[in-house]
């Protein structure tokens, strides 16, 4: 019930680039972009304190062979 609100909070976090929508174990997909770890550290905890966000789970990409644009 708190997925739009969950949304919009993270939609407006400049560190978050993308955020999907998803099947299976979690509601969303944000992907995160900072300089640093302790700035990814810093925007986790912020994200983790949103009311309705009850877990998440984190993974770091460490490098993208391949990437592509989304097309709707």
């Amino acid at each position: 019930r708190a997925g739009e609100r969950v949304a919009a909070i993270l939609g407006g976090y400049p560190e978050v680039t993308a955020l999907h929508n998803t099947n299976g174990k979690w509601d969303f997909i944000a992907e995160v972009a900072a300089n640093s770890l302790t700035e990814f550290d810093a925007i986790l905890h912020r994200i983790r304190r949103i009311p309705g966000i009850v877990s998440s789970e984190t993974n770091i990409l460490l490098s993208t062979p391949k990437s592509t644009s989304a097309r709707l």
